[in-house]
């Protein structure tokens, strides 16, 4: 009798243990398949250029998208792209060495001679940026014994020659680096916004010395058209943007600010000339 009780105990254990096992196993199968479907989601080759396996690995899907955009806008030479990729952020360390050896894969691609072509329309501090993207790039890449000089020599020239006046013309303002800088911060994006316009309200109203910033901004939520008044960039208002206004061909945006009613705050955008959308501006 005590034989047959001990027998059902053992059985009752044996088998809790076995389902317990069963269902560490089955979590356990569950999380690698999570864990897989993120990775998979996100790219590592694109259009033929390999991103490195720091970058990739610390990227947000987010963030993998936007450099996705880049690479393939640049590889079709687009220069607002290459400047973009120049400031993307990398992390540091080993992930901006990867970012470099996308550089150098970029420049093979596309050709030295056409490269230097986009190149030429950055201001210096993109070309600066540029210049040791591509150093780490091929110290750091794939490669033996190259280096930035030796392989684009013609680049290396444009990249590190300095600018004229005429040219520091083209360079983007400290104050709008410093304003794109500052809506990242106080919005907590992952990505730096891109500046559509930035209107002085004091053409509207002496007394005001602030003003209204309208620009895109990528989220978790898709992208969002938002506009931000200089006094406070922590407030905005904001709208889906589903990137219907786009110069053909291009990542650049043909939205534009439209008349500016200050007793209801509202501004009205436009899109090439007929009326995309009216938001209200945020005090």
């Amino acid at each position: 009798m005590l034989n047959r009780k001990f027998s059902k105990f053992n059985f009752r254990t044996n088998h809790s243990r076995d389902v317990g096992v069963n269902l560490r196993m089955r979590n356990f199968t569950i999380y690698i398949l999570l864990i897989f479907t993120i990775f998979s989601c996100k790219q590592k080759n694109i259009n033929g250029i390999e991103i490195g396996h720091t970058l990739y690995t610390n990227q947000t899907l987010k963030q993998n998208k936007k450099l996705s955009e880049l690479i393939t806008q640049t590889l079709s030479k687009n220069t607002k792209a290459l400047s973009e990729l120049t400031k993307f952020w990398c992390g540091a360390g080993s992930g901006c060495y990867d970012l470099g050896f996308v550089c150098t894969q970029l420049v093979y691609r596309v050709g030295e001679t056409d490269f230097l072509n986009m190149a030429s329309e950055l201001n210096e501090k993109q070309k600066n940026s540029l210049k040791g993207l591509l150093d780490v790039g091929f110290e750091y890449g794939n490669y033996e014994n190259k280096k930035t000089e030796t392989e684009f020599p013609k680049l290396t020239e444009i990249l590190t020659r300095k600018s004229n006046i005429k040219e520091s013309t083209n360079e983007e303002p400290i104050e709008l680096y410093n304003l794109r800088k500052s809506i990242i911060d106080k919005q907590n994006l992952d990505v730096w916004p891109s500046i559509v316009e930035v209107k002085s309200l004091s053409e509207l109203n002496k007394v005001r010395l602030d003003s209204v910033i309208l620009f895109i901004a990528e989220t978790d939520y898709g992208d969002k058209l938002r506009l931000t008044n200089s006094t406070d960039l922590s407030k905005f208002a904001e709208m889906e943007y589903k990137n219907d206004c786009r110069q053909d061909g291009t990542i650049l945006t043909d939205l534009k600010l439209g008349k500016i009613n200050l007793t209801e705050m509202k501004a009205e955008i436009f899109c090439r000339k007929e009326k995309y959308a009216e938001l209200k501006i945020k005090n």
